[in-house]
This record gives structure tokens, C-alpha cells and sequence, in this order.
């Protein structure tokens, strides 16, 4: 591959790997998406698509089709005139909006894997539980937020609802972006309290008990929004009852830590 050793810092900001396993326009896709999240590619950065395609050592084609899948997601933004850059992450309202679409949406979505997935697959959510909890155990927030989003993830897309699981997909990507961005200062006794919220909720889903799943996982949305955005209080609202009590709890271990 040629490679300009004096291109800008997009082109030296992350790694390629020469020989990936996928398609071509998935791997460049996973590979920015990746990136950004990470923040290797920081917000308002220019993806120049003759400089990716150097950098993949891939044709124009590839190198679309991926940015277009990340302006898709909310990850990039792409102007009239074909330019493309990181997107910012989402706002206050914004962030409020999507907390509250995802509670929509995921009760509707646990309801129907609680109750319909086979419960041999169930099983499988404990993988990701117990990758989320040593996460938190060892105080990794990157590594949380991953099987974080992998252990919801796998509920939405054991469904079966490819309309339901792409609004998902949306969601998950700009709630990422945000906690890669400012939510990266969660205590390990924090972690410790988000991460009972899914064990109530594993043990929930387990047992078929789609109501109380759902009640869990309302009661989690609101306190891991608080903690990824302080300010989205007011906007969630301060009166609502689940809310004040995952408040309540967070603040004592705040206080304790």
C-alpha cells in the first residue's frame, strides 16, 4: 500500500490491519466506528476519502459505502458536497430523547425476548453479564460500556425485529459516542450499582418474568442516564418516582465513596 508518511493526523490516528476477515466495506466501517468511539478520531475531524482509501489500500466504492453506514448511525456527518467528518455527540435534549425512546422501545423488546426466546439461548446473556461485572470490577469504564451495550445488544437482536433492532443500533451508537466522550468518570462503586441493576435483570429475564424485567430495566435507564449526563435531571424530570429512587442510590454511594 502506499502511504504518505506526511499526511494529516487522520491517515496516523489508528491502525489497519493488511489482512482483515471481512468484507472490505465492513471491515473499513468497523474500523472507524471503532475509532471514534475510542477516540482516536476525534469530533469535527475531516475523513477525507481519498486519504482513507490510501489507508485501507481500498477503491473509492468500499470507502463510501462505510461512512455512508456511519452517517446511518449518527458516527459521521456527510455535507451535499460528499464532504464527511466525526459527528458531535448528541446534547442534552437529545440525550434525553434518546433515554426515553429506549425505554419505549426495549420494553417492548425484553417483553418479547423474556417470553419467547428459547431459554437454553437465555443463557448466553450471562456471558455477557459476567463480562460486564468484571469490567466494573476492574474499574475498566471502556470495557463496562462495551459489554454494556453487547448484553442489550443481544436481547434486541434475539427479537427477530429488524426494524425495532436497527432503531436500536442508532441509539446504542450515539449513547456510545456520548459516554466515550464525557461519561468516563464513573466510580467502581457506581459501576457496582449499575451493575446489580443488570443482575436483577438477568435473573428476571431468566426466570420469564417479563413484567418485572421490564420495571428493572426502566429503573437502570434512568440511573445510567444520571450518570452519564448529570444534567439530563431536569429533563427526565425530577417528580418521576423511579427515577428519584435510582437518584437516591447513587448519591449514597457517591457520598460513601
Amino acid at each position: 500500500m502506499t502511504y504518505n508518511q506526511n499526511a494529516n493526523a487522520v491517515a496516523e490516528s489508528f491502525e489497519v490491519d493488511m489482512a482483515p476477515r471481512q468484507s472490505l466495506t465492513t471491515y473499513i466501517f468497523n474500523t472507524l466506528k471503532k475509532a471514534i468511539l475510542d477516540g482516536k478520531l476525534a469530533e469535527g475531524r475531516c475523513l477525507t476519502q481519498q486519504e482513507l482509501c490510501e489507508k485501507f489500500g481500498a477503491s473509492l466504492t468500499p470507502v463510501r459505502e462505510a461512512l455512508l453506514k456511519l452517517s446511518a448511525l449518527g458516527l459521521v456527518d456527510i455535507e451535499p458536497n460528499r464532504k464527511a467528518s466525526v459527528a458531535a455527540a448528541p446534547d442534552d435534549v437529545e440525550m434525553a430523547d434518546l433515554y426515553l425512546i429506549r425505554m419505549q422501545i426495549e420494553a417492548r423488546a425484553l417483553t418479547v425476548f423474556t417470553t419467547t426466546f428459547p431459554a437454553a439461548q437465555k443463557q448466553r446473556l450471562r456471558e455477557r453479564f459476567k463480562a460486564m461485572k468484571e469490567a466494573a470490577a476492574a474499574s475498566d469504564i471502556p470495557a463496562y460500556v462495551e459489554h454494556d451495550i453487547a448484553f442489550h445488544d443481544f436481547i434486541y437482536a434475539g427479537t427477530g425485529m429488524k426494524t425495532m433492532y436497527g432503531i436500536w443500533q442508532v441509539i446504542a451508537a450515539k449513547l456510545h459516542l456520548t459516554i466515550a466522550r464525557v461519561g468516563r468518570r464513573l466510580s467502581k462503586k457506581q459501576m457496582q450499582v449499575l451493575v446489580g441493576y443488570h443482575k436483577e435483570l438477568l435473573d428476571a429475564i431468566l426466570a420469564g418474568d417479563a413484567e418485572k424485567a421490564v420495571d428493572l430495566n426502566t429503573r437502570h435507564l434512568y440511573a445510567s442516564g444520571f450518570e452519564v449526563r448529570p444534567d439530563l435531571v431536569e429533563l427526565f424530570g425530577r417528580q418521576n418516582r423511579l427515577f428519584k429512587q435510582c437518584l437516591e442510590a447513587l448519591e449514597q454511594v457517591s457520598e460513601e465513596g
